[in-house]
């Protein structure tokens, strides 16, 4: 059976076990997480992305000119 929001569970108090520990499984969702981890990574993934855009442009306006691979160590040394 599936628990939703709107149902009701009711607490037998009469039930008895031997063992006092009895362990009550709760329905995970993992849907929503998936979502918010999902929009998390893609907001971090922008958010690197503008950082590395900006030391690049921070870098090429103090050099003006230079070659990729010099660029690349650059970038490699403010990240």
């Amino acid at each position: 059976k599936d628990l939703t929001e709107l149902s009701v569970l009711t607490l037998n108090t009469s039930f008895y076990y031997k063992r006092i520990n009895v362990k009550v499984a709760l329905p995970q969702s993992s849907k929503p997480q998936e979502k918010e981890a999902e929009a998390t990574c893609n907001t971090l993934m922008q958010d690197r992305k503008y950082y590395m855009e900006c030391t690049i442009v921070r870098i090429m306006k103090a050099r003006k000119v230079m070659k990729h691979n010099l660029l690349v160590e650059e970038v490699c040394l403010f990240c």
